[in-house]
């Protein structure tokens, strides 16, 4: 494509054939191509009538085309890098978005806890059991105007928003069995919790059950997400020992 649109532009704007080589060259950010242009061209005027200068401008010709666009085809690379990102969503997300590796779909959603979405009394539901119910981990509540890690002790009361991660047939469980789904930007209105990407790298946590990494850190700390390799799960609040790379904090 970036040949065909040098040989048009060199026809439409009458441009010789030696620069039009070095902008199809700077476009592509290639200096082989750009070194090996100007050596074909060398080759080629071996043994030429013309004279010294009109040779030394036709040599160069591929050096000037290439300076001209070179700027273009760098500042359109990371444009293009960007674009394709955005579209993509690549990168890390924050609670609320979709993993960008989309593995099956783990999304961030909202509920509002109710007392009539259950047939137990209200105030006995607790992060373990709403996570063995529905396959969300539960990461922020909201109650009032207030917004804290949720605490596995916790008790619910009617109004309470949850923040949970998981699948989107968690989500849909989490939806019959806790309450209507709420468009709230909890995690905006909470500065103080932070979101972070973590690489085990200490040997001293390698091993450490992932219900006793708050402890070990002597922060409070939630783990949303787990990745071991090529795959990702939401973290179970059951105690085992795990990689952790993804925590609300």
């Amino acid at each position: 494509m970036s040949a065909v649109l040098s040989l048009v532009a060199a026809r439409l704007l009458s441009i010789a054939p030696p620069v039009a080589s070095g902008l199809f060259c700077g476009s592509l950010t290639n200096t082989p191509a750009l070194a090996a242009a100007v050596e074909a061209l060398r080759a080629k005027l071996q043994g030429s009538s013309l004279a010294p200068e009109q040779l030394r401008l036709l040599l160069d010709g591929p050096t000037i085309g290439y300076s001209v666009s070179y700027p273009f085809g760098v500042a359109g690379l990371i444009l293009m890098i960007q674009i394709v990102s955005r579209r993509a969503k690549t990168g890390p997300s924050p609670d609320g978005r979709v993993d960008s590796d989309g593995s099956e779909g783990r999304i961030s959603r909202a509920v509002r806890f109710g007392s009539s979405t259950r047939s137990s009394s209200e105030g006995d539901s607790e992060r373990p059991a709403l996570t063995d119910l529905t396959g969300m981990v539960f990461t922020r509540i909201k109650r009032g105007e207030r917004i804290d890690l949720v605490d596995p002790e916790v008790r619910l009361q009617a109004g309470d928003v949850l923040v949970g991660v998981g699948s989107r047939d968690a989500v849909r469980k989490a939806e019959i069995l806790i309450g209507p789904l709420v468009e709230e930007s909890v995690e905006r209105l909470s500065p103080g919790i932070e979101y972070r990407d973590l690489l085990i790298l200490n040997r001293k946590i390698v091993g450490i059950g992932v219900s006793e990494l708050s402890s070990s850190v002597e922060h409070p700390v939630i783990v949303s997400r787990i990745r071991r390799g090529e795959s990702r799960s939401p973290h179970s609040p059951r105690p085992r020992s795990s990689s952790v790379t993804r925590s609300a904090s």
